[in-house]
């Protein structure tokens, strides 16, 4: 098991930043994913990363601009990802992700302790969310 924590803090208003990233119909501004389907009420989707895999997602909580989770799995691995929201005083947001991720061989496992691809990946997301948001200084 592989477990990552990233944080960020944004100019932009925690409303904005929760929409954008609990919209799993829109993965437009993502780098990693080519295309995205949600259930209508956005509690189960997939994600086709540019690899080729599919990525199930299952909404396990969503707190309105304060916590949202997931289970999530594909060929390769299963985990779990939860996004904790935090409005800053001067008006911006303060966000930070976990994810533990269980990988379906002992090498992948192997390889993941050497290569780091969930933390690649958390830094990835960190990064075409700041460019959706305009804050690229």
């Amino acid at each position: 098991m592989v477990r990552t924590t990233i944080t960020a803090e944004f100019c932009t208003c925690v409303v904005e930043v929760w929409n954008l990233v609990t919209n799993a119909g829109d993965c437009s501004w993502r780098s990693d994913v080519y295309r995205s389907e949600a259930d209508p009420d956005s509690r189960r989707f997939t994600e086709y990363g540019r690899n080729g895999i599919a990525t199930e997602f299952f909404v396990t909580a969503r707190d309105e601009y304060t916590l949202y989770a997931f289970d999530m799995k594909n060929k390769n691995i299963k985990g779990t990802w939860k996004g904790e929201f935090f409005s800053v005083p001067a008006g911006g947001t303060k966000v930070r992700f976990t994810e533990e991720i269980y990988f379906s061989s002992t090498a992948l496992q192997l390889l993941a302790q050497f290569w780091k691809p969930v933390q690649k990946m958390q830094r990835r997301y960190i990064l075409d969310l700041r460019r959706r948001l305009g804050e690229m200084n």
